[in-house]
């Protein structure tokens, strides 16, 4: 629109002649965002897990029987992808989007099959985790798919911390960014975060995708 163009040239205006660093985080990341097409994160989901599939047969995935050594191995050609990591905030910004997100995450779980799904439900604290199978995912979940837990602030760090416990393939994280991170994340770059806003600051890992409606 005409309002979003003249905003945008006021901010190159800006830039150009302060450097970027004069206009604040948020205001940037706002701006940058106009000028993005919308993206529909169902399938920006569906596509990271398909593409996570694809790629388990060249990926350097880390080989659960000598993790706890530290030591990178390549997959087996024949493996599938394995285990998939979900951490789903729990905070009131973010709950009414939990059963949307969940019912689109099954459907994906069934399409591409993994292995396992490990999901944690998480505030300031790690209120439940289930682990799935992708052929009776929805039966596992039980109450959780239709019910989930609700919470009060947020911190995920120790959702992160559980997830590195399960040796998972890749990450998903539903949240609306407002928490502390971990300083360091054996998944950062396989981690899918699905924002509930369009207004954060970028997380240090991570692809974000804004949950639109």
């Amino acid at each position: 629109s005409a309002v979003k163009g003249r905003i945008q040239n006021a901010a190159n205006i800006i830039q150009a002649k302060h450097g970027r660093g004069a206009i604040p985080s948020h205001l940037r990341h706002t701006i940058e965002t106009m000028s993005q097409p919308k993206v529909d994160w169902r399938y920006v989901l569906r596509d990271f897990m398909l593409a996570a599939a694809a790629d388990s047969e060249s990926w350097e995935r880390v080989n659960r029987r000598v993790r706890h050594r530290g030591l990178k191995m390549p997959a087996n050609y024949a493996e599938r992808l394995g285990s998939v990591g979900v951490i789903i905030d729990t905070s009131g910004s973010v709950h009414y989007h939990i059963k949307q997100f969940m019912a689109e995450l099954s459907g994906v779980v069934t399409e591409v099959s993994p292995e396992k799904v490990v999901v944690v439900f998480v505030d300031c604290e790690v209120q439940a985790v289930i682990e799935a199978e992708p052929e009776s995912f929805e039966a596992d979940m039980g109450d959780y798919l239709h019910s989930p837990p609700s919470g009060g602030g947020t911190d995920l760090r120790p959702a992160f911390e559980e997830l590195e416990k399960h040796a998972c393939d890749v990450a998903i994280v539903l949240t609306d960014l407002d928490t502390p991170w971990p300083e360091k994340f054996d998944l950062d770059a396989n981690t899918l975060i699905i924002s509930t806003t369009s207004e954060y600051d970028e997380p240090p890992f991570g692809r974000v995708i804004v949950m639109e409606e």
